[in-house]
């Protein structure tokens, strides 16, 4: 997943907002007042310039998931087990990516045992496409122990990453370790603290009818307690919120689909049921699928290539689970995932000769603000008010906000 630019605004009890915008973001904590929330905000991604239009098409996609890390001012959460190998010119490298772009850093080191040095040069560059600039490339720590502070501007495009003078991650990770390592805010150096740090990492719900997701199918079974189990003729998915009252089905082409139910605390509430027409207890949250062949012979998750958990009394007409939201921001005091920005698609095209014939009897709700997503048949134009003609196509929709539909005659 990409990392995307976060935007926190901390709300005081005075009441005062202060809001950063970039990745990463900083905040001097010294201000009056407690601190009642905090927000990492998302906003959905349209690529290109200017106004949409059938002439300047653009883009709207959107995100499948969000981490958020808080540190203090050291921003270096190096782990040698995120290790990778990158092209610096002709040449594949070692490194690792930092996650930090569209800032001004500074990066120092220093070595932490005397006369214990680095395996090979510890550098630092620009990620970008694949490839860390080989123009971009700044020593902080040499074989003979030398050390140096460095400066690096970042663009929105460009990830900082620190790199090793070989393709070698074992002699990586060892001088590294050698290492103190800081990367901070701004263009001075500062005394050196240890990083400390959380990882937050945000799940989004699935957006469309499709609750399961095929990344959580694996190899095994669900025993009667609601444990997993080996069997090799099972293929089981992961847990999926339920409401307590409605009625969910689960199918998949040339399966037979079970489901088992949990509570809130993931406590196992039945066996396993057919997965046809089950409307959930009270003390429902939580569901897992289970699939086998007729046969009961050996099966692997990639045959489960049309699998849905939907709602319904009857099995669904099959559609790929999808989990994208084009905006919206994280609460970190409460820890909940907020969705601002909604998508709203056209399946025919609508004409409307003035905004001034509404029918009373469809939504008087107008467009805030809209663009185009990467489906085709798209071509749309922008037009808060005095909107003329609807093209076929998906439209950008804020909360709050909606889609006036007129009569096209």
């Amino acid at each position: 997943m990409d990392v995307m630019d976060l935007r926190r605004n901390i709300m005081l009890n005075e009441p005062h907002i202060a809001t950063s915008t970039g990745n990463p973001v900083s905040f001097n904590t010294d201000m009056k007042g407690l601190m009642n929330q905090v927000k990492a905000e998302f906003s959905p991604v349209q690529s290109g310039t200017g106004d949409p239009s059938p002439e300047n098409v653009r883009p709207i996609t959107g995100w499948n998931g969000v981490t958020v890390n808080h540190s203090g001012k050291n921003m270096a959460n190096i782990d040698s087990n995120k290790i990778i190998t990158v092209t610096i010119g002709s040449n594949n490298r070692s490194a690792i990516l930092t996650g930090i772009k569209n800032c001004t850093v500074t990066i120092s080191a220093s070595i932490k045992t005397e006369d214990d040095f680095p395996l090979g040069n510890i550098n630092v560059g620009k990620y970008s496409n694949g490839s860390v600039s080989s123009s971009s490339i700044q020593t902080i720590a040499q074989s003979n122990g030398y050390t140096y502070t460095r400066k690096i501007v970042l663009s929105e495009n460009q990830e900082l990453a620190i790199t090793y003078g070989a393709n070698n991650s074992s002699n990586f990770s060892a001088s590294l370790a050698k290492c103190n390592i800081q990367i901070e805010l701004g263009e001075t150096e500062s005394t050196y603290e240890a990083y400390t740090g959380t990882t937050i990492p945000v799940t989004f719900p699935a957006q469309g009818k499709n609750l399961l997701d095929p990344a959580t199918l694996a190899h095994g079974s669900i025993n009667e307690s609601g444990n997993e189990a080996v069997n090799s003729a099972r293929v089981r998915g992961g847990f999926i919120p339920v409401v307590p009252g409605k009625t969910y089905t689960v199918s998949a082409t040339g399966f037979i689909a079970l489901m088992h139910l949990y509570d809130a605390n993931k406590a196992s509430i039945s066996g396993n049921m057919l997965g046809t027409d089950r409307t959930m207890p009270e003390n429902a949250a939580f569901a897992r699928c289970l699939f086998r062949n007729s046969e009961n012979t050996d099966i692997v998750p990639s045959d489960i290539t049309d699998a849905i958990f939907a709602e319904g009394s009857t099995a669904q007409p099959y559609e790929p689970y999808t989990n994208t939201i084009y905006g919206g921001y994280v609460d970190l005091t409460a820890g909940e995932l907020v969705v601002t920005h909604k998508l709203f698609t056209m399946d025919e095209n609508i004409s409307t000769p003035s905004l001034s014939r509404i029918d009373p009897r469809r939504f008087d709700i107008s467009i805030e603000s809209w663009g185009i997503t990467t489906a085709s048949n798209c071509d749309m134009f922008t037009q808060v008010g005095g909107l003329s003609t609807l093209p076929f196509g998906s439209y950008m929709i804020w909360k709050g906000s909606s889609l006036v539909i007129f009569d096209s005659d």
